[in-house]
């Protein structure tokens, strides 16, 4: 039996796209929190403004370390959510 991490999502739709759902992924390198829209792809770096777009200005990689891809974030765990302030009922 394999056991996986729950993938956390924010409880709001995704204002680029009015339907994607939010996951949460953390940089493995410096734990910043990122949210994903899973259907367009938009990334906002700040889980409390989701009006604002992230662009990165470096091509794919961490916006605060610069060390990691993407694509190597991790799923956030609920510990880590809950660190960026981010309270039960704002995520499920």
């Amino acid at each position: 039996m394999e056991i996986k991490s729950p993938t956390w999502r924010l409880a709001d739709r995704c204002p680029a796209c009015d339907q994607g759902t939010l996951v949460l992924r953390v940089c493995p390198g410096c734990s910043l929190l990122l949210v994903i829209c899973e259907d367009e792809g938009a990334v906002f770096r700040d889980p409390r403004n989701l009006q604002e777009v992230f662009d990165y200005p470096n091509g794919e990689f961490c916006p605060s370390c610069g060390e990691v891809s993407l694509d190597r974030f991790a799923v956030a765990t609920d510990t880590q959510i809950r660190n960026w302030g981010l309270q039960a009922g704002e995520y499920v």
